[in-house]
């Protein structure tokens, strides 16, 4: 952890998205991964709603954030 990684991978990613068309990215990520969802803010993901008990893990359910990031700006 802290090492970069994911943020490296995420500019990669951005880049090639941009470079093949892609207009917009949607994801969902648990909304108790806090370290991930500063990540996907930090590339200007915008949260745009929660949806209760989305995932299921280990018998328990966990909500999900919903984010957006708009590539045509």
């Amino acid at each position: 952890w802290g090492q970069g990684v994911g943020s490296a991978l995420m500019a990669r990613l951005l880049v090639f998205a941009r470079k093949h068309g892609v207009e917009i990215i949607n994801l969902e990520v648990r909304s108790d991964n806090l370290r991930a969802i500063r990540l996907y803010e930090k590339y200007g993901f915008r949260r745009i709603g929660t949806s209760p008990a989305f995932f299921k893990i280990g018998g328990q359910y966990v909500d999900a954030e919903m984010m957006y990031l708009d590539l045509r700006r």
